[in-house]
């Protein structure tokens, strides 16, 4: 417990962010390999340079995260359980972030508006006259 109280323990942001973590890979489970071109494979191709295989092609992303990707290439042979991999470190890091927006400190009684970016755009369009 904190001093404040507000701040939920360690054990809160653990089940939480293994919930969001299930939620959010079981809700992309049946994506079957990248969607949109440009960004996917551009950072899919970045981690397998990491990894030390040979790449073609020239992307202009950033390499952050794609050090995370990189030791499925290097570890994994099969593009079918690299891309399940994919998938779960995304659920991993959508669900510390979620927690991490649920731990930040305010009123836990009314939906989160720090947390929006969360919710999916139509729908936060339209709570955010309730936010307020």
């Amino acid at each position: 417990m904190t001093q404040s109280g507000r701040i939920p323990e360690l054990g809160v942001f653990a089940g939480i962010l293994l919930l969001t973590a299930i939620v959010f890979y079981a809700a992309t489970a049946w994506v079957a390999g990248p969607a949109y071109l440009a960004d996917e494979i551009g950072y899919l191709t970045n981690g397998a340079f990491i990894a030390g295989h040979f790449v073609s092609s020239a992307s202009s992303y950033h390499a952050g995260y794609s050090f995370l990707l990189a030791p499925l290439f290097y570890f994994l042979d099969d593009p079918r359980v690299v891309w399940r991999g994919v998938l779960i470190i995304n659920a991993v890091m959508w669900g510390v972030s979620w927690a991490s927006c649920m731990m930040l400190p305010g009123d836990y009684s009314r939906p989160r508006h720090d947390c929006s970016c969360f919710w999916p755009p139509r729908w936060s369009l339209l709570i955010q006259p309730t936010l307020r």
